[in-house]
């Protein structure tokens, strides 16, 4: 063992900067990076709706947020015709979303039809809104470069004109068919950066559109299933990712800010020969996908080769104790506990607290602390009570208590590494992989600094508890900077990192210290 433990850490070592310089490199330029079992990097543009959407087909998005179901949109490609001497479409859509399920006083009902070109367009809209008690009206014709028309107040017709170039597309939020047709018209290639500017009939007004097709990779669209999509990252009009496939399906669409997930779950092709067709429709419970998990092997892999070169740091003897095997499973079932109290807890706060204030104007800055405190919290808490279970059961000797700690926390940092994969997974080589590195060298660090405290009891308990706290909580609030466009997210990968590898440091530092001064 003794040449063994050297050697595996020269191993591991090497390894890692290997990974951490391979992830640099393809974090710049990750349009060579070659991701998934996927070699197709670019698609082509239709040149018409019908080429990927007949007539008749039918296609449904359901919105879903905070484990609720709390809407659907249904769009029905309804017949071809002539408008003003050009073949035209007619869309069929209904939407309904009930957002008090999610606890925002707020509904949002459409039924009419949209009606397009054949290459896409925006022709005019005929639209009914509102619930059946009180409805109103929307009603728009494109005619050349103009758009003209009236909608209802109260049942009076108030008419309406705007300039509106011709040729243009429409997306209303939540439309997740049109920004489909609009996607399905573009050519898509990996680190292309896609602008152009889209009418929204709802509002009457013209909207920009910025985004970077971001990778085309196997992805998790639904639990446990995967399909091969190209990532599309939005900034402009609104922070959205979608999820496209090559074959013009647009499978999910996530809005980042609100916390919805619009998922496509039903594509049903029109009726041949009045037979009835198969229906294409997702279950979001199957348990287990095998493809699935041999697509997240090397991710797991990278997180674990990342935790164990963190506990050799930490940690170099404890590789010959059993104590120190049964506190990496005392880490590892500890975070089970994390999806059933930390998350649902973030989950209302940012839904009935951070999102209304900062409607009524008050600061994203200093109400995004909360999520941030309940994760310090909550994690160090439980970090620093299995600490205690731990030692009351085993009773190990003093000089342990710091390695087990490192043993326990690694094996925490694994386990939420590992589960971060459930929102979605990126190429292996990117800045992911360096944001959860640094987040498994602190998880170690912190809990081998608590392991360290608990010998003094509560002399350093009163000092370290909150220090690590406030260090997880910190790391945990960088993200609201890279939301509000305040910092690059290559720049708050790069303070994260330095930040763990600084704590790291300082954690090992005073670990020498304290061992001088008792040999002194």
């Amino acid at each position: 063992m003794p040449i063994f433990v050297p050697v595996m850490s020269r191993l591991l070592i090497h390894i890692l900067f290997l990974m951490l310089l391979a992830c640099s490199v393809f974090a710049q330029d990750n349009t060579e990076l070659p991701v998934g079992a996927v070699s197709q990097r670019e698609v082509k543009a239709e040149t018409s709706v019908e080429a990927f959407r007949p007539v008749g087909e039918l296609r449904t998005w359901t919105f879903f947020s905070k484990r609720v179901t709390f809407g659907q949109l249904i769009s029905v490609i309804k017949e071809t015709t002539t408008i003003d001497g050009q073949q035209a479409l007619i869309i069929d859509q209904n939407l309904q979303i009930d957002y008090r399920k999610i606890s925002i006083e707020r509904t949002t009902e459409l039924e009419g039809e949209l009606q397009l070109t054949l290459a896409g367009s925006f022709l005019g809209c005929d639209y009914a809104l509102g619930t059946k008690e009180s409805t109103e009206r929307l009603v728009l014709k494109q005619q050349g470069d103009s758009t003209s028309g009236f909608f209802t107040r109260g049942g009076k017709e108030i008419d309406v004109g705007l300039p509106v170039a011709s040729g243009i597309f429409s997306w209303d939020p939540n439309f997740a068919d049109q920004i489909e047709i609009w996607l399905a018209m573009q050519d898509l290639k990996v680190g292309d950066t896609l602008i152009d500017s889209l009418f929204s009939p709802q509002t009457m007004l013209k909207t920009r559109l910025v985004g970077v097709v971001k990778w085309f990779m196997w992805q998790e669209i639904y639990k446990g299933w995967i399909d091969s999509v190209y990532v599309i990252r939005l900034t402009e009009p609104r922070d959205y990712q979608l999820y496209f496939t090559a074959d013009k399906r647009l499978l999910r669409v996530d809005q980042i800010n609100e916390g919805i997930r619009i998922y496509q779950d039903l594509v049903r092709p029109p009726a041949v020969e009045s037979q009835e067709q198969p229906v294409s429709q997702v279950d979001r419970s199957r348990p287990f996908d095998f493809r699935l998990f041999v697509f997240k092997l090397p991710h797991f892999l990278a997180y674990f080769i990342v935790t164990a070169l963190a506990i050799l740091f930490l940690a170099k003897g404890g590789l010959k104790w059993l104590d120190s095997y049964l506190a990496f499973g005392f880490g590892a079932a500890l975070f089970v506990l994390i999806p059933y109290t930390q998350i649902p807890l973030q989950e209302y706060i940012v839904i009935d607290w951070l999102i209304p204030a900062v409607g009524r104007g008050e600061s994203i800055y200093s109400w995004a602390t909360m999520p941030a405190i309940v994760a310090g919290l909550i994690q160090e808490g439980l970090k620093v009570g299995a600490l205690f279970a731990l030692f009351a059961w085993r009773n190990p000797k003093e000089y342990r208590f710091a390695i087990l700690g490192a043993f326990l926390g690694g094996a925490f940092g694994f386990m939420e590494s590992c589960y971060s994969l459930t929102a979605g997974m990126q190429p292996l080589f990117s800045l992911r992989l360096l944001e959860r590195s640094s987040l498994i060298l602190f998880h170690a660090s912190a809990a081998a600094l608590v392991g360290r405290a608990i010998l003094q009891r509560t002399q350093k308990l009163v000092v370290i508890i909150p220090l690590v706290v406030a260090m997880n909580t910190a790391l945990r609030y960088l993200p609201i900077f890279v939301q509000q466009g305040a910092v690059t997210v290559e720049l708050m990968h790069f303070v994260l990192a330095l930040m763990s590898v600084c704590f790291m440091v300082l954690v090992l530092f005073s670990f020498r210290m304290t061992s001088a001064s008792s040999q002194t």
